[in-house]
């Protein structure tokens, strides 16, 4: 099952993700490290694990799973700071090959992912997510013109394979597709995965689309088959759209960029809070979706401490069509 909490920013969702991660725990007692939570960069990870660790009781140890999904996959493949490409690694092959290469790597603080900045690199790094050889997505008409052409990819892609096999080394989206190579029986086995957040994630379908429709669309599609095929519940958030920004009525036409995610969903949770409640300090959650059960339209009261991002429920609770 695949649950969506969206609200407008500042409202709280990662607040209301933790206290799901509480209720998990205290609730259905699962263990704390049959939870993960998947965070796009390292600064958003650890917040929520410093959140968690204060607010639950638990200490980091308890909570080992809380990371970025980079930091999950170098940690499953038991592999040390010196096997992932560096500054001078890429130096040395730019000047054996003559040619200058970035580092991909350098903007995972700034995006949470090794977004290679010039074309060559876009194009190795795009075969290997969508498991192609690099001359088949060459050959795409999506890739468009190199300088160069075919003879200068086949050369760089050529010796940048022959380096890090010679010397086990690894760039950033090397470590998603080995991880993913990994055996089934070996790889974590989670109860919960929670995303924060999905639109932030990367269409691995489609990575160059635009369309952000068909975007978030194949990304929820493929977190609901991967909840389905391994028995897990999947929780994530998204943004209203602005009309949603302070209101006392929030629907599934207020999902920003995609009505893909409404229409996949099981269950979706709408933070819904006005300047006022605001003030108060208190918002409401409103199933506005569920797939199998009772309590559409129904939203509870709930009151948020915004100095200390804590969540505490009131008796409020009402069923409103």
């Amino acid at each position: 099952m695949r649950n969506i909490i969206f609200g407008p920013p500042g409202t709280g969702k990662t607040t209301h993700l933790l206290r799901i991660v509480e209720k998990e725990l205290k609730e259905n007692k699962v263990s704390p490290d049959k939870i993960a939570y998947l965070a796009f960069t390292n600064q958003a990870a650890d917040e929520a694990l410093s959140r968690a660790i204060s607010q639950l009781n638990y200490s980091t140890k308890d909570f080992m799973n809380f990371r970025t999904l980079h930091s999950l996959a170098y940690r499953e493949l038991h592999l040390k700071e010196d096997n992932i490409m560096s500054d001078e690694d890429y130096r040395i092959i730019s000047d054996k090959l003559q040619i200058n290469l970035s580092n991909p790597n350098k903007n995972i603080e700034r995006y949470g992912a090794g977004f290679p900045d010039d074309i060559f690199m876009k194009v190795i790094d795009g075969a290997k997510i969508r498991g192609l050889t690099t001359e088949n997505f060459f050959n795409n008409a999506s890739t468009g013109h190199l300088q160069g052409g075919w003879l200068k990819l086949k050369y760089i892609d050529e010796a940048l394979f022959k380096y890090k096999e010679t010397r086990n080394k690894f760039d950033l989206t090397d470590l998603i597709v080995q991880f993913n190579k990994k055996h089934y029986d070996t790889i974590p086995k989670f109860d919960v995965v929670i995303i924060d957040y999905i639109n932030i994630l990367r269409d691995i379908r489609n990575p160059n689309t635009e369309q952000t429709y068909i975007k978030i669309k194949n990304i929820a599609e493929d977190l609901r088959a991967f909840a389905q095929k391994n028995d897990v519940v999947v929780i994530s958030a998204t943004q209203t759209n602005r009309g949603g920004f302070d209101s006392t009525e929030v629907t599934m036409a207020n999902i920003a960029e995609s009505a893909g995610l409404a229409h996949t969903a099981d269950n979706i949770m709408a933070i819904i809070q006005d300047s006022e409640m605001n003030l108060n300090k208190e918002y409401w959650l409103k199933l506005i979706k569920v797939r199998d059960g009772a309590g559409k339209h129904t939203k509870c009261l709930l009151n948020i401490d915004y100095d200390y991002m804590i969540l505490s429920e009131t008796d409020v609770l009402v069923e409103d069509n």
